[in-house]
This record gives C-alpha cells, structure tokens and sequence, in this order.
C-alpha cells in the first residue's frame, strides 16, 4: 500500500528545489550531456522506449503520455545534470513511459514479421523514422564508450567496480544465514541481498551516527530511520573490492576503518564478512 506523506513530501521539495543541495544542468549543453549518460544507464531500453513513443497512435492518450514523459524527463535532466548517481535514481520515474514505448515498438515488429512485412505503416512517417535513426545513432556511441568505461572499471582504473565471484557470494550468503534472526542488522552496499533479515548500507550507517550528507543521502533524512541503523547495531558488516573507493566517492571513511578493525569472522575471495564484537555471535 502507498502512502503519502505530505510533510515528507514538502521536505523532498525544499530540499531538491530550494536548498541548493542540487546543483543540476545549467546549460543546453550540459541537458544534452546528462540526455547521453541517461541512455547510456538505461543499456538500449530507454532507445527503443524512444524509438516507441514516436510511433505510438495519434491521439489524447498519445498527447498525455508525451506531456507526462517530457515532463519528468526534464526535471530529470535539470535536477540531476551529469551527475550520475542521482541521474541513475531519479531516471525510475521515467521507466513507466519507455517500458510502454519499448513494448509498442517490439509487440509492432512481431506482428509486421508475422505478417511478412505487410503488418502496417509504422515506418512511413519520414520525421519520426529520421528522429528514430539518430536516436539509434547516439546510443550506439553512448553504449559504445559505457561498455568501455566498464571494462576501465573492471581493469581497475576508478576502483569502483563491483564485480565478485558469485560462488563466493553465496557461501557468503549460507553462512550468513545460519547465525541471523530477522531482527539482527547487516551492513552491507550491493551484497544486501545475501541476507534475509535487516540490512543497512554503510552511507546509512554514517548518516545514522550523526555523519555528514552524501550525494544521494542529505542530513534530513536521519529522520525517517524505519529501524536502527548505527553501527552499535550492526551484527555483522560486509566488504569486498569496491569498498575502499566507495568510502572515499560517498564520504562514509571512518564507518570503513571501524568495521575494519572488528574480527574478521569469514571471508573468501574478494568477500570479507566482520564480526561486531559487542554482539555475541
């Protein structure tokens, strides 16, 4: 069940809109930067989801999607600019628009390959068909030097790629389910699904003792805590390769150097997996 929440709602708006806490695109130049690395994270869905909404039937229902897509594609861009990680959150709320558009595009192409080519004119309107084309264009050069930058990631260059044996994950993930209880509070950034009881990443953490903000969580969220999240919670804590320039990109250091000292309780490649020692086992 959604509820709404309009305090925490007036809040979101103060914080986006008037703090100042969002830089944003300034510029046409950077609204088109932030456009590029926005198909870039989509991976070719938010291309075909383009490439569908051109062609989708005339009328008020194609009007109102237009207008609603537009609409949160430009917040999007303005309130994000070319930053990536709030580019990458705030571009959810545009999936409902290019998941439709992708899947008009797709369900089309089947009934004209099923009709042998003869299953409408969706490819007859000029200016559409030409927008379509340089859309394909710009994602196959967006997709190109992402698919890139991932493998400079892998290789080691930024230190921030996440990329792990998943058998050790999950021997990581069985051995942490024999020693949990659904109450109990696990520390974790992208392993959060090994466990099945409370999970926390270390950003909330450090906003939890009383850190500074980070890119993605600012300081009026300590509020909102569902449960405890600080470390004197934490049972156990889980690192593995990325971590290092994580703390460094997301501003949580010391929440890295205390779980470091804590005992080691487990680990296997690249995976550690540390003790609180105030929590008996």
């Amino acid at each position: 069940m959604l509820v709404f929440h309009s305090a925490l709602f007036l809040e979101d708006a103060r914080l986006n809109f008037f703090s100042g806490r969002v830089a944003g695109a300034s510029d046409w130049f950077s609204l088109i930067r932030a456009f590029g690395l926005f198909l870039g994270h989509t991976h070719g869905v938010g291309a075909l989801g383009l490439i569908g909404l051109l062609f989708l039937p005339g009328g008020a229902r194609r009007r109102i999607i237009w207008a609603a897509f537009a609409l949160d594609l430009a917040l999007a861009l303005k309130l994000s600019g070319t930053d990536t990680s709030r580019l990458f959150r705030m571009g959810i709320a545009l999936a409902p628009p290019l998941f439709l558009g992708a899947g008009f595009l797709l369900d089309t192409a089947w009934a004209r390959a099923g009709a042998g080519g003869r299953g409408g004119a969706i490819w007859t309107a000029r200016a559409p068909a030409l927008v379509a084309a340089l859309i394909i264009a710009l994602m196959a050069f967006r997709l190109g030097d992402e698919i890139r930058r991932q493998f400079r990631e892998i290789a080691g260059e930024t230190g921030k790629s996440c990329v792990f044996d998943i058998e050790a994950a999950d021997a990581a993930g069985k051995w942490l389910r024999g020693r949990l209880l659904p109450g109990d509070l696990v520390m974790a950034t992208h392993l959060e699904w090994l466990a099945d009881c409370r999970t926390a990443s270390p950003m909330l953490a450090n906003l939890a003792e009383g850190g500074e903000g980070n890119p993605i969580y600012p300081k009026a969220l300590r509020r909102r805590f569902v449960y405890p999240c600080r470390l004197s919670d934490v049972r156990f804590a889980i690192e593995h390769e990325a971590s290092p320039a994580m703390e460094a990109f997301f501003q949580y250091r010391s929440i890295g150097e205390t779980i470091r000292a804590w005992p080691l309780a487990w680990s296997r490649g690249s995976i550690r997996i540390h003790r609180n020692p105030r929590l008996a086992e």
